[in-house]
């Protein structure tokens, strides 16, 4: 419904959205003006990007093989990890699926964990708890609203978090190694300043990945789980409480 009333307003020059659920509607209803995306996991999976397409922006695709990384080096003894998403979220389901590769990749057991909605998440994160060593979540809508809730459910059940977003380990998540989304959004500024000022056309504009350069934990619940920082992580972590 935003996006038709947006798209029906002629004085907007071009549209900034965030998040692939906002990049789509928008997408689908307007072809011409310019839309400048930030936080989407992959816009070409998505089939944003195209000859003369009228997107251009930043993506929020996450190192993967640095977060299973720093699953084996901050929980060692993890040989179980149950991936928990939204089904039918496709930026969801994206990382998921590279995630498992390089959770193989590493000789860990990997069980999918979808819901449906966000409803069926309080079921789903308890199977997953009993049925795995650790949890982890791509970047996702769902999990972003219901992170107080997974986070208590782990901690109940003893098992690390590790998340995708680094907003989310302030609300009880173990870990997480995200992309930094201030500078997202810088990124996603200085993009519409090339369209709107210096009249650069959005397919000619490559998509910008932002930067997940350091971990971000959180420090109580380490202490809860019973862990410690691993002296290797220590220079490139940064903890929360």
């Amino acid at each position: 419904t935003i996006a038709q009333q947006f798209k029906a307003n002629s004085q907007f020059k071009a549209f900034l959205t965030i998040a692939t659920p906002a990049a789509q509607a928008l997408h689908s209803v307007e072809k011409t003006r310019p839309i400048i995306i930030a936080a989407v996991t992959d816009p070409n999976a998505l089939g944003l990007i195209y000859a003369n397409t009228n997107i251009c922006g930043t993506k929020d695709m996450i190192n993967t093989q640095k977060t299973v990384n720093l699953i084996t080096e901050l929980v060692p003894n993890t040989k179980t990890v149950g991936l928990v998403y939204t089904a039918g979220e496709l930026n969801s389901e994206i990382l998921a699926k590279t995630m498992d590769q390089d959770l193989k990749n590493k000789n860990l057991t990997v069980s999918h964990f979808a819901a449906a909605s966000e409803t069926d998440l309080p079921a789903i994160v308890e199977l997953a708890c009993r049925k795995s060593d650790l949890i982890l979540t791509p970047t996702d809508n769902n999990v972003a609203i219901a992170i107080d809730m997974i986070a208590a459910t782990c901690l109940k059940h003893q098992k690390p978090l590790i998340v995708s977003d680094n907003t989310l380990v302030k609300s009880g998540a173990l870990a997480a190694c995200g992309v930094n989304y201030e500078d997202c959004g810088k990124q996603a500024a200085d993009i519409a300043y090339e369209v709107l000022i210096n009249d650069q056309k959005p397919a000619d504009l490559p998509i910008k990945q932002a930067n997940c350069d350091q971990f971000f934990i959180n420090q109580d619940t380490l202490n809860k789980l019973g862990l410690t920082l691993p002296e290797k992580l220590q220079a490139s972590a940064i903890l929360v409480s």
